[in-house]
């Protein structure tokens, strides 16, 4: 879970990261922010502490292959490369969403979506 998300439905509540990436450390410094009762939680010793509140850091894939089979360059975040107009790298083919948007947020994928479609819509009537 992302703390933009449901940080503020969680706020002061005990809470735990679970992360080893590079990272952590700026994830921690931006929790205190919002949480003194911050946790860190290891599993390596096999001890655990309950935390009603624990964000993760899983790693990310493609919901879909369709866009490594038309032949679209994944970058190495893992997200299809786009330009600005959400153009892939392959002539006529465009995408948005949390395919090609960081963070996989509901609000980016709706705007990404939606101008998108009028940039495709607009080219198609254009013709360019």
């Amino acid at each position: 879970h992302c703390p933009f998300c449901h940080g503020y439905e969680v706020a002061d509540q005990p809470t735990g990261i679970w992360n080893n990436g590079p990272e952590v450390a700026h994830q921690v410094q931006m929790l205190l922010n919002w949480s003194r009762q911050l946790t860190g939680l290891r599993l390596a010793d096999g001890r655990a502490r309950p935390l009603p509140v624990l964000y993760a850091r899983l790693p990310w894939q493609q919901a879909s292959a369709l866009p490594a089979q038309l032949g679209c360059e994944i970058t190495e975040q893992v997200l299809v490369r786009t330009d600005a107009s959400y153009r892939t790298t392959v002539p006529g083919v465009y995408a948005a969403g949390d395919c090609c948007v960081a963070p996989p947020q509901l609000a980016l994928a709706i705007a990404a979506g939606n101008l998108a479609g009028a940039i495709l819509s607009r080219e198609l009537i254009l013709g360019t």
